[in-house]
Protein backbone atom coordinates (compact mmCIF):
# COMPACT_ATOMS: atom_id res chain seq x y z
CA UNK A 1 0.00 0.00 0.00
CA UNK A 2 1.21 3.72 -0.97
CA UNK A 3 2.57 5.88 1.76
CA UNK A 4 0.28 8.62 1.54
CA UNK A 5 -3.07 8.56 0.55
CA UNK A 6 -4.01 8.89 -3.23
CA UNK A 7 -7.76 9.85 -4.38
CA UNK A 8 -10.24 7.69 -1.72
CA UNK A 9 -7.79 4.90 -0.05
CA UNK A 10 -9.11 2.48 2.70
CA UNK A 11 -7.82 3.37 5.91
CA UNK A 12 -7.54 0.92 7.80
CA UNK A 13 -5.67 0.21 11.05
CA UNK A 14 -3.05 -1.69 9.09
CA UNK A 15 -2.70 1.04 6.58
CA UNK A 16 -2.47 3.59 9.44
CA UNK A 17 -0.29 1.71 11.18
CA UNK A 18 2.17 1.37 7.69
CA UNK A 19 1.63 4.82 6.70
CA UNK A 20 3.31 5.48 10.49
CA UNK A 21 6.34 3.36 9.87
CA UNK A 22 9.72 4.00 9.25
CA UNK A 23 10.89 4.29 5.60
CA UNK A 24 13.29 0.70 5.64
CA UNK A 25 9.62 -1.03 4.97
CA UNK A 26 7.41 -1.26 2.28
CA UNK A 27 4.50 -2.94 1.58
CA UNK A 28 1.71 -3.14 -1.12
CA UNK A 29 -1.59 -4.62 -1.38
CA UNK A 30 -2.80 -7.13 -4.17
CA UNK A 31 -5.97 -5.40 -5.67
CA UNK A 32 -7.18 -8.58 -8.15
CA UNK A 33 -6.28 -12.34 -8.44
CA UNK A 34 -8.51 -14.35 -10.54
CA UNK A 35 -8.27 -17.81 -9.70
CA UNK A 36 -9.99 -21.40 -9.85
CA UNK A 37 -13.37 -21.40 -8.16
CA UNK A 38 -12.41 -25.01 -7.14
CA UNK A 39 -8.59 -25.33 -6.24
CA UNK A 40 -7.41 -21.75 -5.95
CA UNK A 41 -5.24 -22.19 -8.78
CA UNK A 42 -4.21 -18.16 -9.30
CA UNK A 43 -4.87 -17.69 -13.12
CA UNK A 44 -4.31 -13.78 -13.19
CA UNK A 45 -2.95 -10.75 -11.33
CA UNK A 46 -3.88 -7.44 -11.85
CA UNK A 47 -3.83 -3.82 -10.59
CA UNK A 48 -7.07 -2.09 -10.34
CA UNK A 49 -7.36 1.55 -10.81
CA UNK A 50 -10.35 3.47 -10.61
CA UNK A 51 -10.29 5.54 -13.63
CA UNK A 52 -11.41 8.97 -11.99
CA UNK A 53 -10.92 11.43 -15.11
CA UNK A 54 -10.09 9.21 -18.25
CA UNK A 55 -6.16 9.75 -17.55
CA UNK A 56 -4.99 6.30 -17.36
CA UNK A 57 -2.29 6.98 -15.13
CA UNK A 58 -0.56 3.98 -14.09
CA UNK A 59 1.18 3.02 -11.39
CA UNK A 60 5.46 4.07 -11.17
CA UNK A 61 7.70 1.07 -12.68
CA UNK A 62 8.79 0.54 -8.89
CA UNK A 63 5.29 -0.30 -7.87
CA UNK A 64 4.39 -2.45 -10.76
CA UNK A 65 7.60 -4.23 -9.89
CA UNK A 66 5.55 -6.71 -7.34
CA UNK A 67 2.98 -7.56 -9.45
CA UNK A 68 5.63 -9.04 -12.20
CA UNK A 69 7.72 -10.70 -10.32
CA UNK A 70 4.07 -12.77 -8.94
CA UNK A 71 3.25 -12.80 -12.69
CA UNK A 72 6.85 -14.30 -13.97
CA UNK A 73 6.47 -16.77 -11.12
CA UNK A 74 3.43 -18.18 -11.48
CA UNK A 75 3.67 -18.03 -15.40
CA UNK A 76 0.58 -16.03 -15.43
CA UNK A 77 -0.93 -12.62 -17.20
CA UNK A 78 -0.63 -9.52 -15.37
CA UNK A 79 -3.12 -6.76 -16.56
CA UNK A 80 -3.67 -2.96 -15.55
CA UNK A 81 -7.22 -2.60 -14.92
CA UNK A 82 -9.04 0.38 -14.96
CA UNK A 83 -12.62 0.89 -14.19
CA UNK A 84 -14.79 3.47 -15.28
CA UNK A 85 -18.40 4.07 -13.06
CA UNK A 86 -21.78 5.63 -13.54
CA UNK A 87 -21.21 8.51 -10.74
CA UNK A 88 -24.80 10.02 -11.60
CA UNK A 89 -26.31 6.55 -9.95
CA UNK A 90 -25.82 6.01 -5.97
CA UNK A 91 -24.81 2.47 -6.47
CA UNK A 92 -21.83 3.47 -8.69
CA UNK A 93 -21.69 0.77 -11.27
CA UNK A 94 -19.06 -0.14 -13.52
CA UNK A 95 -19.73 0.83 -17.45
CA UNK A 96 -16.37 0.10 -18.56
CA UNK A 97 -12.77 -1.78 -18.17
CA UNK A 98 -9.76 -0.87 -19.79
CA UNK A 99 -7.40 -3.30 -19.95
CA UNK A 100 -3.03 -2.70 -20.35
CA UNK A 101 -1.18 -5.88 -20.68
CA UNK A 102 2.25 -5.67 -18.52
CA UNK A 103 2.54 -9.73 -18.57
CA UNK A 104 3.98 -11.86 -20.74
CA UNK A 105 4.35 -9.48 -23.71
CA UNK A 106 3.80 -6.03 -22.67
CA UNK A 107 1.46 -3.78 -24.95
CA UNK A 108 0.88 -0.34 -25.16
CA UNK A 109 -2.62 -0.84 -26.55
CA UNK A 110 -5.47 -0.14 -23.91
CA UNK A 111 -8.41 -2.40 -24.70
CA UNK A 112 -11.58 -1.38 -23.53
CA UNK A 113 -14.63 -3.59 -22.63
CA UNK A 114 -17.78 -3.84 -21.30
CA UNK A 115 -17.96 -5.52 -17.91
CA UNK A 116 -19.62 -8.83 -19.32
CA UNK A 117 -16.97 -8.82 -21.85
CA UNK A 118 -14.11 -8.44 -18.50
CA UNK A 119 -16.37 -11.46 -17.19
CA UNK A 120 -16.14 -13.69 -20.56
CA UNK A 121 -12.24 -13.18 -20.38
CA UNK A 122 -11.86 -13.92 -16.49
CA UNK A 123 -14.70 -16.98 -17.14
CA UNK A 124 -12.34 -17.88 -20.79
CA UNK A 125 -8.95 -18.32 -17.94
CA UNK A 126 -11.29 -20.69 -15.51
CA UNK A 127 -12.39 -22.73 -18.85
CA UNK A 128 -8.73 -22.49 -20.18
CA UNK A 129 -7.76 -24.22 -16.54
CA UNK A 130 -10.68 -26.69 -16.26
CA UNK A 131 -9.22 -29.74 -18.25
CA UNK A 132 -5.86 -29.70 -15.40
CA UNK A 133 -8.07 -29.08 -12.56
CA UNK A 134 -7.94 -31.44 -9.98
CA UNK A 135 -11.53 -30.21 -8.43
CA UNK A 136 -13.40 -31.07 -11.59
CA UNK A 137 -16.43 -32.65 -9.14
CA UNK A 138 -16.45 -29.40 -7.32
CA UNK A 139 -16.45 -27.18 -10.15
CA UNK A 140 -19.80 -29.26 -11.08
CA UNK A 141 -21.10 -28.78 -7.66
CA UNK A 142 -20.71 -25.11 -7.56
CA UNK A 143 -21.58 -24.78 -11.61
CA UNK A 144 -24.81 -26.79 -10.88
CA UNK A 145 -25.65 -25.27 -7.63
CA UNK A 146 -29.35 -23.08 -7.09
CA UNK A 147 -27.98 -19.91 -5.95
CA UNK A 148 -29.00 -16.58 -5.98
CA UNK A 149 -25.49 -15.60 -8.42
CA UNK A 150 -25.87 -18.76 -10.22
CA UNK A 151 -29.20 -16.88 -12.17
CA UNK A 152 -26.33 -14.96 -13.30
CA UNK A 153 -24.28 -18.00 -15.35
CA UNK A 154 -25.90 -17.26 -19.17
CA UNK A 155 -22.89 -19.25 -20.54
CA UNK A 156 -22.98 -22.45 -18.36
CA UNK A 157 -22.87 -24.95 -21.36
CA UNK A 158 -19.16 -23.60 -22.02
CA UNK A 159 -18.56 -24.78 -18.36
CA UNK A 160 -20.90 -27.94 -18.66
CA UNK A 161 -18.88 -29.14 -21.92
CA UNK A 162 -15.60 -28.55 -20.23
CA UNK A 163 -16.73 -30.78 -16.88
CA UNK A 164 -18.89 -33.68 -18.58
Amino acid sequence: MARNEFFSVTRTPVSKWHRQAHDLVALTDCDFISLCPACAKILIIADTIYNKDSSFRGKSDWMQRPYKQIAECLKIPYWIVWYTVDETKDQRPIIKFHLKRIYPNPSAVILELEPDHFLQYLEHKVQQHIPGCNEKEYLKQRMNADTEFNKNLTRKDNYARLLS
